[in-house]
């Protein structure tokens, strides 16, 4: 009698590592499928009612996770879009801010630099112009850099650089603008 109950209880031992075993590798797969493809899973277990509620639950859960899935790849799109938009427009508002710029760059450096007729004063102003026209373009170059850099197209020329001579530049740059917010400027 006990060698019978005790095979009897090694049989439905067996089976139910045989029964944990395929719920498991159902599981897995099931979960690995949601995951990497977002594919939606059916848990269709037997069994306790225990049992059969937790495969409607993770069937619910796999379900809800497809949908997010499937939500944020729309909405992925939708930035994608968007982003292709906003470079488009920068391009064509670069393009056409560059034109007038560059005239007003010409004329603002020869107003400066030749003999125009000008006073001192007024040649001076035109120089501040000019300046600002090149850190209006070089500020547009930058807006321009970073599209192409979101967008994935650009190239990098690495180059050696002498920190020394720019932070001399800074320096001389930040004492002519202080000299200049010092000094009252006529626009005559």
């Amino acid at each position: 009698v006990i060698l019978v109950l005790i095979l009897a209880v090694l049989i439905m031992a067996g089976w139910i590592t045989r029964r944990l075993e395929l719920m498991g590798r159902e599981l897995t797969t099931g979960v690995d499928r949601v995951v990497r493809s977002g594919e939606g899973v059916h848990f269709a277990w037997r069994g306790p009612q225990e049992v059969r509620a937790f495969g409607d639950q993770l069937t619910a859960l796999a379900k809800t996770h497809v949908e997010y899935l499937r939500g944020a790849r729309a909405h992925t799109l939708e930035l994608e879009r968007s982003n292709r938009y906003k470079s488009e427009f920068l391009a064509n508002v670069s393009h056409e801010l560059r034109t007038p710029l560059n005239s007003i760059l010409l004329l603002s450096k020869m107003l400066a630099e030749g003999p125009s007729g000008l006073s001192a004063d007024q040649q001076r102003q035109a120089q501040v112009i000019h300046e600002a026209g090149r850190d209006l373009r070089a500020m547009i170059d930058n807006i321009l850099d970073i599209s192409r850099i979101e967008a994935g197209r650009v190239s990098l020329n690495l180059q050696a650089l002498d920190i020394r001579e720019i932070a001399e530049d800074v320096i001389v740059d930040i004492h002519r603008r202080s000299q200049e917010e010092n000094r009252p400027m006529s626009l005559v």
